[in-house]
């Protein structure tokens, strides 16, 4: 967790926070929390990665709709709608 956390750090000074691989970071972050079972914090993740997304590469795009699953994992594993 703590590795990710640096990476995206440095991600979002340099490449800003709406970046491709910054947004691919934050999910992965997500996945991480999923793992450790704090679905909070992973759902704080996959929405923040989701919005970015939806906004740099729509809402139809596969990266996008793969985030929208792990939103959907996350409800199923440990949290209810």
């Amino acid at each position: 967790r703590k590795v990710y956390e640096r990476c995206l750090a440095g991600q979002e000074k340099v490449l800003g926070v709406d970046h491709k691989q910054t947004l691919a970071t934050v999910n992965n972050l997500g996945n991480v929390y999923q793992r450790l079972k704090d679905y909070e914090k992973a759902l704080e993740c996959y929405e923040r990665a989701l919005k970015g997304n939806e906004k740099t590469l729509g809402k139809t795009h596969p990266e996008t709709l793969g985030t929208v699953m792990n939103i959907a994992i996350v409800y199923d594993d440990g949290l209810k709608d």
